[in-house]
């Protein structure tokens, strides 16, 4: 498992899972509670894409996996260790279609 305590900002870059790795994760909130359970198979794009869509999160947790499949189980474990994050910790006051797309 690879790990960090700081969001976007500050992340020492050689901290994130190398370019194209697959991985499950999960962004924690200043709560300690997850912002969001997700999985990749190129996690620095998504972690990137992440931020600009307005996600908040002040550390992060990724497990590498062998493939998608891997990644998805690990991901369903992760929600059921966490439990479902609560959409409403992110800030996305511009956009609240992707909250609500979200929730569906």
């Amino acid at each position: 498992m690879r790990k960090c305590d700081t969001g976007f900002r500050g992340v020492d870059l050689m901290t994130l899972p190398g370019k194209g790795a697959v991985v499950a994760y999960v962004l924690f909130g200043n709560g300690g509670g997850p912002v969001l359970i997700g999985y990749s198979s190129n996690f620095r794009n998504a972690w990137r894409k992440l931020n600009r869509d307005g996600y908040v999160w002040e550390s992060w947790q990724a497990w590498l996996c062998k493939d998608d499949a891997e990644a998805f189980a690990k991901r369903a474990e992760l929600i059921k260790e966490h439990g479902r994050p609560n959409v409403a910790v992110h800030a996305v006051v511009d956009q609240p279609h992707r909250i609500a797309a979200q929730v569906r």
